[in-house]
């Protein structure tokens, strides 16, 4: 496994200068981490869910968007997120006058080759104590899931199940179809 990339900069070089780059940038205190180029089992598993997301969004009036700059910082502990797909309910703020988002309804991570699923658990978590509603962690090599909310924090669906939630209604997505391309 590859060592994330980290560089030292300030909060406000990091909103000026690195919120546009791709792969995307994460800022947490003063550290900014690079996020790991998708291989085709990650683009395809996004896509399967992306698709539903911007569907949702064009009937619900709900806001879908990949790959935002998410503000999760908390007076000194400043963090900036960029969850692979996120979803904001109906009602629900979206972004802060400089473009950066606002904690989603909804934040979706999809495992990438290199990455270490404990990471991803811990971020999954970070999101949920940051006001983020529910979290899917989506794991292409394992071909699994993790629904982290209230009551469910890392909860693995079954293979057989359906990825859906109360906080986006009218989402719903066989497990099986994420992996349909991979067949």
């Amino acid at each position: 496994m590859t060592a994330p990339v980290k560089v030292r900069v300030s909060e406000e070089e990091y909103l000026a200068t690195m919120t546009d780059e791709k792969p995307s940038l994460e800022f947490v205190n003063g550290e900014v981490f690079q996020k790991p180029m998708t291989k085709k089992s990650h683009q395809e598993a996004s896509k399967r869910v992306l698709l539903k997301l911007l569907a949702l969004e064009q009937s619900r009036q709900g806001h879908f968007s990949w790959e935002a700059t998410t503000n999760l910082s908390r007076a000194s502990d400043r963090r900036y997120r960029v969850p692979d797909l996120s979803y904001w309910a109906p009602g629900r703020d979206v972004a802060q006058p400089d473009d950066v988002y606002l904690p989603p309804t909804l934040a979706v991570e999809v495992r990438s080759e290199g990455q270490s699923i404990r990471t991803l658990r811990e971020k999954c978590a970070e999101y949920r104590s940051r006001g983020v509603d529910v979290c899917w962690l989506i794991d292409p090599m394992r071909r699994s899931v993790e629904v982290f909310d209230e009551g469910r924090e890392g909860l693995e669906l079954p293979a057989d199940g359906t990825l859906e939630s109360e906080h986006v209604p009218g989402f719903s997505l066989p497990i099986s179809e994420l992996w349909a391309a991979q067949a």
